[in-house]
């Protein structure tokens, strides 16, 4: 039985994209839910990896009101948007 872990993840030093990525990844694929954490400043950019694409997520957190179109996207693929709170 997969059991429930919290963990951010900020850096890992020298170990490099790719290799900090594959981590990332392994974890993603061993959780029983999926959080993705997205502030204002990151929304409709492009990051430098891919982590996982979005209908593999559960929840997405962020602070900003969401567009109707990402909005449909996410319920489409049956992520739930929590919105935070100041």
């Amino acid at each position: 039985m997969k059991e429930q872990i919290r963990i951010g993840i900020l850096g890992y030093g020298n170990l490099g994209k790719g290799v900090e990525c594959a981590i990332k990844q392994k974890m993603i694929e061993n959780s029983r839910a999926k959080y993705y954490l997205c502030d204002k400043s990151k929304i409709g950019r492009v990051g430098f990896v891919k982590l996982a694409p979005f209908d593999k997520i559960d929840y997405f957190i962020t602070d900003t009101d969401l567009s109707d179109a990402w909005k449909e996207k996410f319920e489409e693929m049956k992520v739930e948007i929590i919105k935070a709170e100041e």
